[in-house]
């Protein structure tokens, strides 16, 4: 009997490596998501970047940043281009939206699309001038956008739009608190017909503790954000699109992209169509969600413009003392 002398391979640790692996491939993505978020909705100004007045900056001036988000301990770009694509992509909330635009740099050159080591964080001048198009106003026909939908037509395999004069560029699509966006450039107006349509739903959620202690006597607050965000549907339900002639499916058990907290305990149902008597402007996000500024320069929606008011486990109508209109 010939012995078999290969030795037997250990499963157990290939298994193991390949789990481990897998999950610190995951929780980078996921450090990355919340730094992309952190420096596109809050921060880019005080780490030197310029947006865009629709939220835009080139990609590679964040991957150049000099800031422990985006550094290693030796001071090396901690992400790539290819890392980028990957999170918006697999981002489930579609959270950010990749576009090639054209960019003046200093002298009109333009910048590169790639990360480098040059300090792009010095200060807010070092920032390309960003435009959508090149002597600013309107995308030209042939521009390229990406969402999460196309965004496999992105990569560095794209030579025709890295070789023109357009780079690629990063936005957030909603959630922002930092002030100079154009709510109309960075999502889209809602027209008095969308907003009245009764197949829209518009709803937020929140939780007991924040209904009871200000949201019931007050109304809604954008806070320290731009906007007070809704979902189009519950998260056990399916999501409804402006435009849409079809409600919602309760059978359906597809959630909202975004918009709305699984964990919310309370959902607030508003009146689009008294909101659109009013005059209110509201908007929808790339990914979904329905945003307002609110009613006056405290970014509030009084109670008067709420429909109902559910409790989210047991599904019962929440009664309070709603505000005379």
């Amino acid at each position: 009997m010939t012995s078999n002398n290969h030795p037997t391979p250990n499963t157990k640790s290939i298994a193991t490596n390949t789990t481990n692996s897998y999950k610190s491939n995951r929780n980078s993505d996921i450090q990355l998501s919340k730094s992309l978020s952190w420096v596109l909705r809050h921060a880019a100004p005080s780490v030197g970047l310029q947006l865009s007045p629709d939220g835009y900056v080139p990609l590679a001036e964040i991957l150049a940043l000099h800031h422990p988000r985006f550094r290693t301990k030796d001071n090396k770009p901690k992400y790539t281009v290819e890392d980028v694509i990957r999170v918006v992509k697999n981002n489930d909330k579609q959270r950010f939206r990749l576009e090639f635009r054209y960019v003046g740099g200093r002298g009109g050159e333009t910048a590169a699309a790639s990360s480098d080591d040059d300090d792009a964080s010095s200060s807010s001048s070092s920032s390309s001038s960003l435009g959508t198009e090149n002597s600013g106003g309107t995308l030209p026909k042939n521009h390229k956008t990406c969402g999460n939908n196309d965004i496999n037509n992105i990569g560095s395999s794209d030579k025709g739009a890295r070789d023109s004069k357009r780079v690629l560029c990063i936005r957030a699509n909603q959630g922002h608190s930092l002030q100079g966006l154009e709510a109309d450039q960075l999502l889209s107006p809602l027209t008095i017909e969308q907003l009245s349509n009764p197949t829209l739903s518009i709803i937020h959620g929140t939780s007991f503790k924040a209904w009871e202690e200000h949201i019931q006597h007050e109304g809604l607050s954008r806070r320290k954000r731009n906007h007070i965000h809704f979902a189009t549907g519950l998260p056990s339900r399916q999501t409804t699109t402006v435009g849409d002639t079809t409600k919602s499916d309760n059978n359906n058990n597809v959630p909202p992209i975004s918009g709305m907290r699984s964990s919310s305990e309370i959902y607030i149902y508003i009146d689009g169509a008294k909101c659109a008597n009013d005059g209110i402007p509201f908007y929808q996000s790339d990914n979904g969600v329905i945003l307002t500024a609110g009613v006056n320069n405290e970014g509030m929606l009084p109670t008067k413009y709420f429909a109902k008011v559910v409790h989210a486990t047991s599904g019962r109508t929440i009664l309070w003392e709603k505000e005379e209109s």
